[in-house]
C-alpha cells in the first residue's frame, strides 16, 4: 500500500513536469485508467500546464513526423516496384509503334497531376485510338473505363453524349455527369462541336506506369 501511494506521489510529480501517461507508466507500471484517477482532480499552476501542453505537442509532432516518413518510405517502394515493371513492359514492347504512339499520345494530351490515367480530347478517332491502346497495353475493356464530357452550356440540347457514346462504341450510361461550362454571349453555334470527352481508368499505379513509360521513351531515344 505504501508503495503505491509513493508510486502516486511520483505520477503527479510527472505529470506536473509535463510527462504523457505513455511516458509516466514506462516508468510506474500501471492502467492508464488509475493514472486517469489519480490525476482527478490534481491542481496544477499555469507552468506545469504550459509544460504538459508542450510536451503533448511535441509528442503529437514525433508521431505525424514517423506517419509521414513511413507513408513516404511506402510509396517510395510502391514506385519502385510499378517502375520496375514498367521498364520490363517497355523492353518487350519498345518495338512497337502503336505502343510508341500511344505514350506520345498520353505524354502530349494525357492528365500529369491527377490520381489515375486520363486523357481528354474531341477528335473522335484519336479516342477510339487510345480506348484500344489502353485495352491491348493495360488490358482494361472499354466497357470498364469511365467517360465524361465537357462542353459549353449552349450545347446542353444538342444530345452530345450520344453522339460520343456511338463514336467510341459503348453504352450512353457508362458516361459520368456531363460538365458544363459558362458561355459567353458572343459566342456563336457551331454544327461541328461536340465537346471534348475524357476517358479515365485505374488509379495510381496506372498513371505512373505511363509516366514512368514516357521517362523511359526519352532515355531510349536520347
Amino acid at each position: 500500500m505504501r508503495l503505491r501511494v509513493q508510486d502516486k506521489i511520483e505520477a503527479i510529480r510527472l505529470r506536473k513536469l509535463g510527462y504523457t501517461y505513455s511516458e509516466i507508466r514506462k516508468v510506474i507500471p500501471v492502467s492508464k485508467s488509475l493514472l486517469s484517477g489519480w490525476f482527478r482532480g490534481v491542481q496544477m499552476t499555469e507552468e506545469e500546464v504550459f509544460l504538459l501542453d508542450t510536451e503533448i505537442s511535441k509528442q503529437v509532432l514525433i508521431g505525424r513526423i514517423n506517419a509521414s516518413n513511413t507513408n513516404h518510405r511506402r510509396r517510395l517502394d510502391r514506385d519502385k516496384i510499378v517502375f520496375e515493371s514498367a521498364q520490363k513492359s517497355f523492353v518487350l514492347f519498345k518495338h512497337d509503334s502503336f505502343f510508341i504512339l500511344g505514350i506520345s499520345l498520353y505524354w502530349a494530351e494525357g492528365g500529369k497531376k491527377v490520381s489515375c490515367f486520363q486523357f481528354i480530347n474531341s477528335d473522335p478517332e484519336m479516342l477510339r485510338m487510345m480506348i484500344r491502346w489502353i485495352e491491348k497495353y493495360f488490358n482494361y475493356p472499354k466497357e470498364c473505363l469511365k467517360y465524361r464530357l465537357f462542353m459549353h452550356e449552349l450545347y446542353a440540347n444538342e444530345n452530345c453524349e450520344n453522339y460520343w457514346a456511338q463514336a467510341v462504341g459503348v453504352p450512353r450510361d457508362l458516361f459520368q455527369k456531363t460538365i458544363y461550362k459558362p458561355t459567353a454571349h458572343t459566342v456563336k453555334k457551331n454544327s461541328e462541336y461536340k465537346g471534348c470527352l475524357r476517358v479515365s481508368f485505374g488509379g495510381v499505379t496506372e498513371l505512373r506506369t505511363v509516366l514512368a513509360w514516357q521517362k523511359l521513351l526519352i532515355e531510349y531515344y536520347r
